[in-house]
């Protein structure tokens, strides 16, 4: 059985016709009639009643009709997410995140890549924003969610968000009753920091805005994930910069405070491969380009 045989076929039956049907098709008469003949003797069975006016179909007939609608609407299906497929526009994104874009900017991404490209899946992975640049170079992941500076060797970003720094402060901390602090005045404090393995990039901001601020942070205490930061300083292991939508999620004791003087900002970039990523890749990240602009 062939799929213009199936067609030809569901003509006739919903025509109840072979010469109206030959001119839905765009055919001739006879080999559509020779198509139809072809069918029933495959298939050795009668599927049309022939009349003086017109067809019906047999018993066979109406349980054939069944099956060939259900085969060309799939057939219709499959070209369809074949198109949109070839066009960027169906299929599986792998996409790494830091903690924080859980918070408001990844949110946003996903509610916009639903309303523009709905049959887009994303398997998310939560990474460092270093991991996360090893795993696109290594086509582990197609995307990226990282807090920059990062190293962009083989990379392309786009800038989708920034932020201010604010601080952390235990419990009972001397300066937890205020709302904005100067970072010089945490001088003295121990800082719990992740390792730097994880994102020199942001390590190394972080301790220059210390250094700005005229002192080296003593960092006593490391934690590869922020949540656990959070909680060191919750349990007055410490003090700690981080970025500032971490307070939406937080829900402990510990006191955040914006920090005093010009706004430093931590800034977030969706990072792919350079060079030939796959057509989906480049169809997502210009839908998030045209949706989120660098500050």
């Amino acid at each position: 059985m062939e799929l213009r045989q199936i067609r030809y076929f569901v003509a006739v039956a919903e025509e109840q016709s072979f010469s109206r049907a030959a001119e839905r098709l765009h055919i001739s008469q006879p080999p559509l009639s020779q198509q139809i003949k072809s069918l029933e003797d495959e298939l050795n069975v009668q599927l049309f009643r022939r009349l003086p006016r017109g067809v019906t179909l047999t018993a066979a007939g109406e349980v054939l009709l069944k099956s060939c609608r259900t085969i060309l609407a799939q057939v219709r299906m499959a070209a369809q997410e074949t198109s949109q497929a070839a066009a960027g526009m169906k299929g599986t994104i792998r996409m790494g995140t830091v903690s924080s874009a859980l918070i408001y900017i990844l949110p946003q991404i996903l509610r916009h890549l639903s309303d523009n490209m709905p049959d887009i899946k994303i398997e998310f992975v939560e990474m460092s924003s270093r991991e996360q640049t090893q795993a696109v170079l290594r086509d582990d992941l197609d995307i990226g969610l990282v807090h920059t500076p990062i190293d962009t060797t083989g990379l392309l970003t786009h800038q989708v968000f920034r932020e201010e720094f604010c601080a952390v402060l235990p419990p009972g901390h001397r300066l937890a009753s205020h709302d904005t602090i100067p970072l010089e005045s945490l001088a003295n404090d121990e800082f719990v920091f992740f390792p730097r393995t994880l994102a020199s990039g942001l390590f190394d901001k972080m301790v220059s805005l210390c250094m700005k601020a005229g002192f080296s942070p003593q960092i006593h205490h490391t934690a590869r994930h922020q949540a656990t930061i959070l909680r060191m300083v919750t349990m007055g292991l410490g003090v700690t910069v981080v970025p500032g939508s971490l307070q939406q999620i937080y829900r402990g004791d510990a006191t955040f405070c914006r920090l005093s003087g010009a706004p430093e900002y931590v800034e977030m970039c969706v990072v792919w491969r350079a060079g030939e990523p796959s057509v989906l890749t480049q169809s997502v990240v210009a839908s998030v380009q045209s949706r989120f602009r660098p500050a």
